[in-house]
Order: C-alpha cells, then sequence, then structure tokens
C-alpha cells in the first residue's frame, strides 16, 4: 500500500509505511504476549494473558502515534490511520 502512495505523495508513503508498521508491531506483541508461554494445562491463565497482551498492545500503539507525531516532521494523519486501519482489518 505504500509503495503506491509513494507514486503519488512521498511524504504520505511514509506515514502510511509507519501506521502500518504500528499496527503489525503491535499485533505481532499481542500474539506473543498471548501464545508464547501457552501451556493447555492452564486455560484460566490464558484468559489473563490475553487481557495483558491486549493492554500491552494498546500501550504501544499509544506510545507508538505519540512519538510519530512528536518525531516526524511531515507526517500525513490521514495517510497514517488509514494504513493502521487497513493493516488491523486485514
Amino acid at each position: 500500500m505504500a509503495g503506491l502512495v509513494a507514486l503519488v505523495v512521498p511524504t504520505a508513503a511514509l506515514s502510511a509505511l509507519i501506521g502500518g508498521g504500528i499496527a503489525t508491531t503491535s499485533n505481532a506483541a499481542f500474539a506473543l504476549g498471548v501464545f508464547a508461554p501457552y501451556r493447555a494445562q492452564d486455560p484460566g491463565k490464558q484468559v489473563f494473558r490475553f487481557f495483558g497482551a491486549e493492554l500491552l498492545k494498546l500501550v504501544i500503539v499509544v506510545l507508538a502515534f505519540g512519538a510519530t507525531f512528536a518525531w516526524v516532521q511531515s507526517v500525513q494523519p490521514v495517510a497514517l490511520f488509514c494504513a493502521f486501519m487497513v493493516v488491523q482489518v486485514v
């Protein structure tokens, strides 16, 4: 997606790449937090891992968006959030 946007507006392409990266990184952290320490003998603990991993995911998303708006000079918010949402849905 970022490659297609790069043909039209290079700053929007960078924003789309960052937005997709934020979604991918937060989802990877969630998956590792839930399934890496999984033991079939502890289904009750799996529920707590799920909620803890979701909280971690939200913290990563908030910090990453905050860092993006603080440090990237020419961020395009529409491209950033659209790419984030596309990666979340897919």
